[in-house]
């Protein structure tokens, strides 16, 4: 391709001063050998000297006064339910900026000492979250040794990955050369791929250039980085830079494609001319194609007609899906009756892929969608539209919701979609729901589910009532009547366990009986365990306390797999052959599952000291590795080298190849090799190339060549690398 600058001077000259108006070591962390090496350290463990206290703001530079280390007047005055009021809804631009100029006056003792009372509440609650993310990234301006520190604290891996992030795009806002020192010190892969993406996002015009030169330094760092969100930051605050970058990137390989994206993004938003003689000079298929569906998106928000015709004339179809659905919601946005128009005027399939996402469209006229998604041939996607559309009616109103599904055939939407309105509809008004749903037979068991829902939510207000309206029912055969009684217990318990436990107990049929029993220690081990399991212990039938025993600790392990972990153990421990049933060694699986979440290296150490007899260890090892590799593959992997050679190891070792490939292809081919198994080492090995050659073919090649592997795989391999 053509030395790209010469033809874009005007672009870039015009956009820099756009934005001067605006502001007046090498290292492999997923072999076997770098496991060996010993535990992997977080950021803030690895922080060293790259910043050495509280930072100082440019003010108390030059004044020589210290950092924010007094209790001012306002500090005193600040508590939780204050910064709450100020965040308004947690959506407001403006809201949230009063918020963070609150912040700003804070000490570092106030601001870590609100940072760890939020540190228990739910991502659900959006605005408690908006104003906790604000206080960590206060803390982080404030002091970033101590937001770093802080980090530690955070039990849940996803959770402390996120506000990794937080903390070090305020670091690099002001201090490029200390999230770079971070950043270079960090060994799991994850948590370098979020540092890398918070600097690219928040450091200064030259944070992209440094950050590609930091990845070079280690072997699987270019890998990791997000070129994507990389360019497209490095594209609006130094466009020149980022072209001459670009140019220098392998020829083959995801990377080029997702810079050019990005670049093709940005240069259309903001001259379209300079956009095309770029896109012309492309000389492959592939960076044309992606080139021209980044402008085509950033077109259709402003030109959509303009937009409509680049597709039309240069894009292709296997990208025609995204694009289609991205223009029809950028269009509606500015003129609905036009954008109607056009989908319209689409053919089958293109009008499906358009209105994809548009029930979650809350302006849009639903009549006008379902009209549109009853003219679609039955198939997954139209299904799914159909679903979406149902969810989002039924808030507003679930009879006409329900009404319009039962309308279509059963081909044209999912069982589970009825449930769920049924449901919301039972806890806003029981009475309406059962008096609708009362009129329609009940034939099997997603029928039953949705009547048992709505006894449930009956149940918890009128229990009498809630088994009257079960009698009243036209249950057609065994299957409904299960998922009926199912739910509706389910509902029950949260209300009255005690009285549900009795009416379970009471049933005539031993089937019946067992299956109510299930359900209630499921359900009330929920909401109350310690009750839960006194009742279930005074069962008398020895299957169904094992039975119930089972769904107890199900329930438990997603609130406490610790304490899951010791029932089972206790459980177990009192059998008298050691060998529990079924129901209680399917319960490791949900102890291990979610175990895993919260403490990984609990959960394998736990599961090392079970008996065989006791569970499946090689699912249960596999269930473990799959998440634990997913944020902290070192650890795993340091783990899975103290396992003996068997079924068990290749089958952890095949899940954590599965999950490490996408980011660590090679670290996962220096595994994949270990497998004993013949067959699953030729399959994790073939899936480790697929995805080491979309980001560098020749070292994928020459892996291959140099790999303990057979002939006939190694020649497959290097014909489908081409050589």
């Amino acid at each position: 391709m053509k030395h790209l600058l010469v033809p874009l001077c005007c672009f870039a000259i015009g956009l820099a001063c756009g934005k001067l108006l605006l502001s007046s070591n090498k290292h492999d962390p997923g072999s076997p050998s770098a496991a060996e090496n010993g535990r992997g350290k977080s950021p803030a463990s690895t922080l060293g000297s790259a910043i050495s206290g509280p930072r100082e703001s440019p003010a108390e530079h030059d004044t020589g006064h210290a950092p924010r280390t007094g209790s001012g007047a306002l500090s005193g005055q600040i508590d939780f339910e204050t910064l709450l009021d100020l965040a308004g809804n947690g959506y407001s631009a403006h809201s949230l900026l009063t918020l963070a100029r609150t912040i700003e006056h804070l000490d570092t003792p106030t601001l870590l000492e609100l940072a760890q009372e939020l540190e228990t509440i739910s991502q659900n609650d959006h605005r408690a979250w908006q104003v906790r993310n604000a206080l960590l990234a206060g803390l982080a301006g404030a002091d970033p040794q101590a937001a770093l520190a802080h980090l530690e604290s955070i039990t849940n891996l996803a959770v402390r990955r996120q506000s990794l992030g937080i903390v070090i795009a305020e670091i690099a806002r002001t201090d490029l050369a200390a999230a770079l020192a971070i950043l270079n010190r960090t060994e799991d892969v994850n948590d370098y791929r979020m540092i890398a993406r918070s600097i690219a996002a928040s450091g200064p015009p030259g944070a992209a250039d440094a950050l590609l030169s930091a990845a070079e330094q280690r072997s699987d760092g270019t890998g990791l980085l997000d070129y994507h969100q990389m360019y497209l930051q490095w594209a609006r605050k130094d466009f020149p830079a980022a072209i001459a970058r670009f140019d220098q990137l392998p020829k083959n390989g995801s990377h080029r494609s997702s810079a050019l994206q990005a670049i093709g993004q940005t240069i259309t938003a903001e001259n379209l001319d300079s956009a095309m003689t770029l896109f012309h000079q492309l000389e492959r298929h592939h960076e044309r194609q992606a080139f021209i569906n980044a402008s085509v998106h950033s077109l259709a928000l402003h030109s959509p007609e303009k937009a409509l015709e680049l597709l039309n004339e240069y894009g292709d179809a296997t990208q025609r899906h995204n694009v289609l659905n991205g223009m029809f919601t950028q269009w509606f946005s500015t003129d609905p009756e036009k954008a109607k128009a056009w989908v319209e005027s689409l053919p089958a399939r293109d009008r499906m892929s358009a209105l994809r996402n548009s029930a979650y469209n809350d302006n849009l006229d639903r009549d006008w969608l379902a009209a549109q998604i009853e003219t679609f041939p039955a198939n997954h996607q139209s299904k799914n539209l159909a679903d979406n559309l149902a969810q989002r009616w039924a808030e507003s109103d679930p009879q006409a919701a329900t009404e319009w599904l039962n309308s279509l055939p059963a081909s044209r939407s999912n069982p589970w979609s009825r449930q769920n309105i049924a449901q919301r509809w039972a806890e806003k008004d029981p009475a309406a729901a059962a008096a609708y749903f009362a009129q329609r037979p009940i034939t099997d068991g997603n029928g039953g589910r949705t009547a048992g829902l709505i006894a449930g939510a009956l149940a918890r207000q009128d229990p009498e009532g809630a088994l009257a309206w079960l009698e009243t029912l036209d249950i057609a055969n065994e299957e409904a009547r299960v998922g009926t009684t199912a739910a509706m217990l389910d509902g029950w318990a949260q209300g009255d366990p005690e009285a549900a436990g009795t009416y379970a107990l009471s049933l005539d049929d031993a089937d019946q009986r067992r299956d109510a029993i299930v359900s209630l220690a499921r359900g009330w081990s929920q909401n109350d365990p310690g009750s839960a399991r006194a009742w279930i212990d005074a069962l008398e039938d020895p299957q169904l306390r094992h039975q119930a025993l089972g769904s107890h600790i199900e329930s438990v392990a997603a609130l406490d797999p610790a304490g899951a972990a010791e029932i089972f153990t206790e459980i177990s421990a009192g059998l008298a052959d050691g060998d529990p049933p079924n129901q209680l060694r399917n319960s490791v699986k949900q102890i291990a599952s979610h175990w895993a979440q919260v403490d990984p290296q609990a959960a394998a150490e736990w599961a090392s000291t079970l008996p065989p007899e006791t569970h499946d260890p090689g699912k249960t090892f596999s269930l473990i590795v799959q998440t634990w590799a997913e944020y902290e593959p070192r650890e795993a992997s340091e783990w899975l080298s103290t396992l003996d050679e068997g079924p068990e190891r290749d089958g952890s070792v095949f899940t954590l190849v599965s999950t490490i490939a996408p980011h660590d292809p090679e670290g996962a081919f220096a595994w994949a090799t270990t497998i004993g198994d013949p067959s699953n080492r030729d399959q994790a090995v073939q899936r480790t190339i697929n995805n080491w050659r979309r980001t560098d073919q020749e070292a994928a090649r020459a892996a291959v060549e140099s790999a303990n592997i057979s002939d006939s795989l190694r020649e497959q391999l290097l014909e489908d690398l081409g050589g």
